[in-house]
């Protein structure tokens, strides 16, 4: 029985070395300014405070900060002139010069791991209403566009949705048909006729009369998730556009 504590002791001590040692070579820093911080999928309290939420009062239709103050919910004038064809739209910040870098740490640079980060501050903040809806449906992105950059943004942070929420993703009822433009460098009307067409829908049974949730990482004219939610309303009873930031 000693003996059996001994060896107990002795492999405590081994994976206590070991721990430290790959703690001392590879530490936990912020994806987005690398300075050290306790958990792996963090970022540091002096970049978390740089960030713009969104707070009320907001558009209830595509979640906009609105600049203005009001009694009740009601749509930013961009929603009344020109509906979205999506039911309602949510973003957790605003993507301005402070969220920029850490998104496109996500999005370009391999920095997978803050699909983690950004999933459960959406859910901190829409969680009631992700509730009321039914499956995850990401932005898809066009197959040699995938192969160029190893991964899709979108579908990683839905993935993570989806352990938190526990509503199933559909990868592949969305598709991305045709190659387009990036839409970085376009003008609001550029990016609306860029995309037009570029998307369809495979096993449309999979969402009928569904409520489905559309994930994107940023929405800027919102002419992407337009043209996606587009699609998904000839079979789904709502559509909930779900981004990490927009302008």
């Amino acid at each position: 029985m000693p003996s059996l504590i001994y060896s107990l002791l002795f492999m405590g001590a081994i994976k206590s070395l070991a721990v430290s040692t790959l703690e001392y070579f590879f530490p936990n820093l912020c994806p987005c300014c690398d300075k050290s911080v306790v958990d792996l999928d963090a970022v540091c309290t002096n970049c978390w405070s740089k960030l713009n939420f969104i707070s009320a009062p907001f558009c209830k239709t595509c979640g906009r900060q609105l600049p203005y103050v009001v009694e009740e919910e009601s749509s930013c004038l961009a929603c009344i002139k020109d509906p979205p064809e999506y039911d309602v739209a949510r973003f957790s910040f605003q993507f301005d010069r402070n969220s920029k870098k850490l998104i496109h740490y996500f999005k370009y640079y391999d920095k997978t791991r803050l699909a983690s980060v950004f999933a459960r501050i959406l859910y901190n903040m829409y969680g009631k209403l992700i509730d009321e809806y039914d499956v995850l449906i990401p932005v898809p992105m066009h197959r040699f566009k995938r192969m160029l950059r190893f991964y899709n943004q979108s579908l990683v942070l839905a993935q993570q949705l989806s352990k938190i929420s526990g509503k199933k993703v559909l990868p592949d009822v969305l598709n991305k048909v045709r190659w387009t433009k990036s839409q970085a460098m376009l003008s609001q009307k550029e990016r609306k006729q860029n995309v037009n067409g570029s998307f369809d829908i495979d096993y449309p049974e999979k969402i009928q009369g569904k409520k489905v949730i559309l994930i994107d990482d940023v929405s800027t004219t919102r002419s992407t998730v337009n043209a996606c939610a587009k699609e998904l309303r000839a079979y789904a009873a709502k559509v909930f556009v779900l981004c990490i930031a927009a302008t």
